[in-house]
C-alpha cells in the first residue's frame, strides 16, 4: 500500500513510553553507582574497623598476636597519617588496645557476634579487595542493592520519572549515602530487612521474608526484635490473606532464639549488661573479667542522660520523626476505616525503634535506617495516592524496568 512505510523485518521500535521508563531506571542505577563509588573513595572507618579486620584475618588462620599487629598494619597502610593517629591516641582506651594485643582480643566477641558481616568481608578479601577497603565494600554493594529494592517498590506504584525521585529523597533523606561509606554491618542488615518487607508487603511471599529475617539476625543482632514482632504479626494479629499459623508462628520464634544465642554462644557474647556498662559507662579493657551489673535505677540513670545528650542532635530529630510519620499515617487510615498490612507495619516499626532505644539507648541514624527507609517508602506510596488518587499510580501492577 502506497503511503505506508514498513518495519524492516526482525526490527522493532522500544514504545516511548518504556524508552523514558528504560532512560529513568538506567538514570537511577547510575546514582546508586555514584553513592557506591563516592562511599568507596570517602568512606567512614571508625575504631570499629580495626576488630573487623582482625577477625577477617583470624578466618585465614592468624592467631591473636599476629591478628591484631597485622589489623593495625593494615589499616595504617589503607588510612591518612591522622585518620590513623585519631585510631591509636583518642583516648586512654585506644592507646591500651593497641599496645595490647590481649586486651584488643577481649573487645572481639562485641564484633565476632556479626558473622555474616565479616563472612562477607572475608570474601571480597579472598578475591583481591584490599581487606581495609573490603569493610567498606560490603556496605557499598549493599546500598545498591538497599537502593534497588526501594526504587523498585516506590516504582511499582509511582510512574514515571516522579517515581524515580521520590526513591531518589526516599533513600537519601533516610541515610543511604551514610549507609554506604560505613564500615559496619548497617548497610547490610538493613538491605536484608527492607527486603525482607518489600516481599512481605508487595509479593506476600512469607517463606521468604521470614528467612531473610532470621538471615538478618546473623548480620546485626538486635534485629532478633523486629523479627520476632513480624513473627507474632503473621502468626496471631494479621488480616486472613498474611496469616500463617499460631504454631509455625511459633516455631518461627524459637528459630529466631535458637540462631541468636547460638551465635552468641560460638562468639563467646559479653551479654547485654556489659554491653550497655562497655558502651554508655566506661571502657572496659577487659570486658570478660567484668563483673557488670545494671541495677533498675542504674538504667534509668542511662536512659536520662541518654535522651539528655541526644536532644539537638540531628538523629534525635530523625527518630522523633519518623516515629511521628508512622503513627500519623496509621492514626489517618484507622479514621478512614482503611488500615491494612501497611498501616500495622508502620506502628511495628515505629514501636521496634521505640524498643530498640530501650535497649540500647543511643539514637545514631546507623541502628534506625532501615525502619526510616520502609516508613519514608510506605508513607510517599500513601501519600502520592491521598493527594493524587490515582493518575500516578497503578495499584501494584505497573511493570517496572527494575522488576
Amino acid at each position: 500500500m502506497h503511503g505506508l512505510s514498513r518495519m524492516p523485518m526482525g526490527k522493532r521500535e522500544m514504545p516511548p513510553s518504556k524508552l523514558r521508563n528504560f532512560a529513568f531506571s538506567l538514570f537511577y542505577l547510575l546514582f546508586l553507582i555514584g553513592v557506591a563509588i563516592f562511599a568507596l573513595t570517602r568512606p567512614m572507618h571508625s575504631w570499629d574497623t580495626l576488630p573487623y579486620v582482625a577477625l577477617t584475618l583470624a578466618l585465614e588462620g592468624k592467631d591473636t598476636k599476629t591478628a591484631h599487629d597485622e589489623a593495625y598494619q593494615r589499616v595504617k597502610e589503607a588510612l591518612p597519617p591522622r585518620a590513623y593517629q585519631a585510631l591509636l591516641s583518642g583516648t586512654e582506651y585506644r592507646r591500651a588496645m593497641a599496645d595490647n594485643s590481649d586486651y584488643f582480643s577481649n573487645q572481639l566477641p562485641f564484633y565476632s557476634i556479626k558473622p555474616l558481616y565479616i563472612g562477607l568481608i572475608w570474601l571480597f578479601h579472598a578475591v583481591g579487595v584490599d581487606v581495609v577497603q573490603a569493610t567498606v565494600m560490603v556496605s557499598a554493594v549493599s546500598a545498591i542493592v538497599l537502593g534497588l529494592i526501594i526504587g523498585l517498590w516506590i516504582t511499582q506504584h509511582i510512574s514515571g520519572l516522579l517515581g524515580y525521585l521520590f526513591a531518589i529523597g526516599v533513600t537519601v533523606g533516610a541515610g543511604l549515602i551514610e549507609l554506604a561509606r560505613l564500615a559496619r554491618p548497617d548497610a547490610l542488615s538493613a538491605a536484608i530487612v527492607i527486603l525482607a518487607i518489600y516481599l512481605l508487603l508487595e509479593r506476600k511471599s512469607f517463606k521468604t521474608s521470614l528467612a531473610l529475617l532470621i538471615l538478618s539476625v546473623l548480620a546485626r543482632p538486635d534485629n532478633l526484635i523486629f523479627a520476632l514482632f513480624v513473627g507474632g504479626y503473621l502468626g496471631f494479629l494479621s488480616p486472613p490473606d498474611l496469616r500463617i499459623s499460631r504454631i509455625i508462628s511459633l516455631i518461627y520464634a524459637a528459630i529466631v532464639f535458637g540462631v541468636y544465642f547460638l551465635i552468641s554462644s560460638m562468639s563467646h557474647a559479653y551479654g547485654w549488661e556489659v554491653t550497655i556498662y562497655h558502651g554508655f559507662i566506661s571502657r572496659l579493657n577487659a570486658p570478660s573479667l567484668a563483673h557488670a551489673h545494671i541495677s533498675l535505677s542504674l538504667y534509668l540513670h542511662i536512659l536520662y542522660w541518654a535522651i539528655l545528650e541526644s536532644i539537638g542532635s540531628v538523629d534525635f530529630y530523625y527518630l522523633l520523626a519518623f516515629i511521628t510519620l508512622a503513627c500519623i499515617l496509621s492514626f489517618v487510615a484507622l479514621v478512614r476505616r482503611s488500615t491494612g498490612p501497611q498501616e500495622h507495619m508502620l506502628l511495628m516499626l515505629a514501636g521496634v525503634a521505640v524498643m530498640h532505644f530501650l535497649v540500647f539507648p543511643s539514637v545514631e541514624l546507623r541502628f534506625f535506617s532501615a525502619y526510616y527507609l520502609a516508613i519514608a517508602a510506605i508513607g510517599v506510596i500513601k501519600g502520592t495516592h491521598q493527594l493524587t488518587g490515582n493518575a500516578l499510580l497503578a495499584g501494584g501492577q505497573m511493570s517496572s524496568p527494575l522488576s
